[in-house]
């Protein structure tokens, strides 16, 4: 009885674990985007001086400022997870992606898209690889796929089973953590932004 029950924590935790918090919107192309209106009582050109200067203080790249056609375009990148370890270094996660703002009358359209994570080390050397968001996606899924076809099937040992499992589990736990945290960091930066505006 306690086995079972000790089972049944063990599958509990790790769902909690897994557990799936974003809820990303794809476009026509199929690509993750978040996309929406930014209402306010002053003026357009107001509205524009303030996304400037808030932008300015938020690591933002400035590609287009146009304020006769209200537009901004710009690149961003959060600090999305950073992890130490004395023996191993640091490891972080960056959100990076490109803004667009369309001002219609007193509102700002706006659109977050090329969305990708950039994944950097520092410690014995330094590199870094940059993934879209979608690849990231796709790497969880197949590792769901890889878990289901694994336990059914009967030709893999015991050990060969445990080990695929094994190994999906923590790409699951990894990609789920990092897409969460994107989702998170950008839903933070869209409500921040919606505030700023009529400051």
């Amino acid at each position: 009885m306690k086995n079972i029950n000790l089972l049944l924590l063990c599958l509990l935790l790790l769902n909690f674990s897994n557990a799936q918090d974003y809820n990303f919107t794809l476009n026509k192309e199929g690509k993750v985007e978040f996309s929406g209106i930014i209402e306010s009582t002053s003026s357009s050109d107001q509205m524009h001086e303030n996304l400037l200067v808030w932008l300015s203080t938020k690591n933002h790249n400035i590609v287009i400022d146009n304020k006769e056609e209200g537009k901004i375009t710009t690149t961003g990148d959060i600090k999305s997870k950073s992890t130490y370890n004395p023996f191993a270094g640091v490891f972080e996660e960056f959100t990076i992606y490109i803004l667009k703002l369309n001002s219609d009358n007193q509102n700002f359209n706006y659109i977050i898209t090329d969305i990708k994570i950039k994944e950097t080390y520092m410690g014995y050397g330094n590199n870094y690889r940059t993934t879209d968001i979608e690849e990231k996606i796709e790497l969880l899924e197949e590792a769901k796929i890889k878990i289901k076809k694994a336990e059914s099937d009967e030709t893999l040992k015991r050990k060969q089973k445990k080990d695929i499992i094994e190994e999906n589990n923590d790409i699951i736990e990894n990609t789920t953590e990092t897409l969460n945290k994107a989702y998170q960091v950008l839903s933070e930066f869209i409500n921040d932004m919606q505030k700023q505006v009529n400051n």
